[in-house]
């Protein structure tokens, strides 16, 4: 939206002078004036052996020439680089870097001499701590021999023996072992210790290794051994019943086999508590041989169309449960999605774009025919006949124009006692309105080099959201503060300052934008 602002001025021209604020005089030079940044350096914690490096700027922040001589005398402190003799002209700086080298314990003070009255010195301060030390008990774990499908838990410490912090993370990459617990980052104070359990559950025969790594170079790895000796495993045929559909009232029956594959005797107990599958052979307890199978038979029966689980538990770690899938099916079944849509709130004479779903989630063919007869919402896509076999989707896309502010509502038949109609529903709002108090601004006469001001007000008289720029391009006006963007609200209000200041008679006219 662009408003106009006209102003006239006539005046005389007026000579004025001035001198600016903070400049040196024109009949000599200003005296020199030191600004050091920062004012203190503190090197916080630093490891014995270690070091740290921070930096200090002197600067002549006035004019004629600051000199000074930068040095430092402690035996933990050291200039890297800057340090001597210095001279520097006006805005002039010197960078002055210092490490900071305990070598001992405790806190360590000292201070950065600038060698000039001008200039303050600056403080160090900073302090040393031990390393860290990294203490493993046992480092190398040994497990006894362990029956493959069974496991053993071993367990070792790290502990913080020296100073500082002590960090890593514990972590293994080993088939057949595990960090049950302790596992992943940990930091440890001086004195403090880390418990971490690792679990040997041999998938195969034979000797075992694994290296599980601390992550820190502080720390070494730990080695852990295992023998894996023969036993019963368990071998699930299929792992999983699928029944599909099923119509309701009848049953449908499959079986899967348990073997063991092993040595020794494979020991069970076959059970399930679920209400549309029971165990109709193969349930209880079972005990096989090596190369024994043992058969269990299950039957589906499902009383609702909702897709249906059923885990067999085998009754033994050494064998995965039995997952079965089942439903049942009486035919196209409707699913709408969403059953109602909220077009939201928009402006009148704007639009807004939603729809919904209509699924057969049953079997055989789900038909129907979609229409609407609104005035302010528009099928765009998907009116007319639809017919969806099992799983299939039938989408449809409204658009909604209001032509007025209020609550407008739709009902979308969808053809069909099988599915609900559908309702829709928008909000819409009055489009933003603006009002500018003034709209016209008449400065008047104004002397030359003085300034005049006046305040104007923006204000959304409407609904919905009234935004632009607020930007001028003339000679002697400006407009501060509150130019550039700005966006209103319903009854919000955005202020701005329009200045006037002349340098020569002239009559001026501006236009803010």
């Amino acid at each position: 939206m662009m408003n106009k602002f006209h102003a006239r001025v006539l005046w005389a021209v007026v000579p004025v002078l001035f001198l600016m604020a903070g400049c040196c005089p024109p009949w000599g030079e200003c005296d020199p004036e030191c600004t050091v940044t920062p004012a203190r350096l503190d090197f916080g914690s630093v490891e014995l052996g270690a070091s740290k490096e921070l930096s200090i700027e002197i600067k002549n922040s006035a004019g004629g020439e600051l000199t000074g001589t930068v040095s430092i005398a402690c035996g933990d402190y050291v200039i890297v680089s800057g340090g001597g003799s210095f001279s520097l002209k006006a805005d002039q700086t010197r960078n002055v870097r210092v490490r900071f080298t305990p070598s001992s314990e405790g806190a360590k003070a000292c201070k950065v001499s600038t060698g000039t009255g001008t200039c303050p010195d600056v403080a160090c301060t900073g302090t040393g701590t031990l390393a860290p030390v990294c203490i493993i008990t046992p480092t190398s774990p040994s497990f006894d021999s362990v029956q493959v499908g069974s496991y053993q838990d071993l367990t070792f410490d790290v502990e913080n023996t020296g100073g500082g912090q002590l960090t890593g993370s514990v972590s293994e990459t080993c088939a057949g072992f595990l960090v049950q617990s302790g596992g992943g980052a940990f930091s440890l104070d001086a004195g403090e210790s880390h418990t971490v359990t690792v679990r040997y559950a041999p998938v195969t025969t034979g000797p075992d290794a694994c290296t599980i790594t601390t992550g820190s170079p502080s720390c070494a790895a730990v080695s852990c051994t295992g023998f894996a000796k023969p036993g019963p495993l368990c071998r699930v045929t299929p792992d999983s019943l699928m029944f599909g559909p099923v119509q309701l009232g009848y049953r449908k029956e499959l079986s899967f086999n348990v073997e063991n594959a092993g040595v020794g005797v494979l020991n069970g107990h076959v059970s399930e508590d679920c209400a549309r599958f029971s165990i109709e052979s193969g349930g209880g307890a079972f005990a096989l041989s090596s190369g024994d199978t043992h058969t269990v038979t299950v039957a589906f029966i499902p009383t609702t169309t909702l897709a249906d689980t059923c885990t067999v538990d085998l009754g033994t770690g050494l064998c995965a449960p039995v997952v079965c899938v089942g439903r049942g099916d009486i035919g196209p079944v409707c699913q709408i999605f969403p059953s109602y849509v909220d077009f939201g709130t928009i402006e009148v004479g704007e639009y807004s774009e939603s729809g919904f779903q209509i699924r057969n989630t049953g079997s055989g063919t789900l038909s129907g025919n979609v229409s609407e007869t609104c005035d302010e919402y528009a099928i765009l896509e998907g009116a007319g006949d639809y017919a969806l076999g099992t799983g299939e989707s039938h989408v449809v896309t409204m658009r909604f124009t209001p032509a007025a502010a209020g609550m407008r509502m739709c009902t979308v038949e969808t053809g069909t006692g099988l599915c609900p109609d559908v309702t829709c529903a928008g909000e819409a709002t009055p489009p933003p309105t603006c009002r500018i108090v003034p709209d016209e601004i008449d400065f008047g006469n104004v002397e030359v080099n003085t300034t005049a001001e006046r305040w104007v007000e923006i204000e959304n008289i409407g609904g919905g959201i009234l935004s632009g720029t607020i930007s001028e391009s003339c000679f002697y006006f400006s407009v501060n503060p509150g130019a550039g963007d700005f966006s209103l609200g319903p009854g919000e209000i955005h202020t701005f300052k329009v200045k006037f200041r002349p340098t020569a008679a002239w009559s001026s006219t501006c236009y803010i934008s």
